[in-house]
């Protein structure tokens, strides 16, 4: 019996996650399924990361911050701009 592997670097579920993380919900899941689906025994796999991201997974462009910090900002700012209104 064979030990699991994968094909490809990171790994699909590693590549879910930073797709998501950097590309957002919708985004990022249309990246994860189409790297699913990519998944077979005729593709020759290898390193494959999320678009726009390095080695390490981290975004190429560093003054763009995760979808989920960019929202939390947002929601800060508009949080603090009602705290300063009478």
């Amino acid at each position: 019996m064979l030990a699991p592997r994968c094909r490809f670097h990171p790994s699909c579920s590693q590549y879910a996650v930073e797709a998501i993380r950097y590309k957002g919900f919708w985004r990022g899941t249309g990246l994860a399924i189409w790297r699913l689906l990519r998944c077979h025994p005729w593709h020759p796999g290898g390193y494959d990361p999320v678009p726009g991201t390095d080695a390490s997974g981290r975004p190429l462009n560093t003054s763009t911050p995760p979808v989920h910090q960019v929202s939390d900002r947002a929601h800060a700012k508009k949080a603090h701009a009602n705290k300063t209104q009478p």
